[in-house]
């Protein structure tokens, strides 16, 4: 979002060190959001080197260019589609706190 501008940097370490402590055996996807939102994968996808290469190389380009901090459409999308069978969702938001 907009209010994370001066601490992206911050934001892209985190996500760095998140992406790289998955376990080997999981699904996942991020969601960008701020006045809109999209999500990295049309569906989670299956943790791996290229599934990691694709999340790593986007997460270097990630910017506060989303707008306003709207997070309730963007929970929405993620709790409303069905999980991976025989998987637990998690879901972690990284935010400044300004929701």
């Amino acid at each position: 979002s907009g209010s994370m501008s001066d601490k992206m940097a911050d934001a892209r370490q985190a996500l760095q060190i998140y992406l790289h402590s998955l376990p080997p055996d999981c699904f996942f996807n991020i969601v960008f959001f701020g006045s809109t939102h999209h999500a990295l994968f049309p569906a989670p996808q299956r943790y791996g080197p290229a599934t990691l290469e694709a999340a790593t190389t986007r997460t270097v380009l990630l910017a506060a260019n989303l707008g306003g901090t709207e997070i309730m459409a963007p929970l929405t999308m993620v709790l409303e589609a069905p999980p991976v069978e025989g998987y637990h969702r998690q879901v972690f938001v990284l935010t400044d706190g300004e929701v």
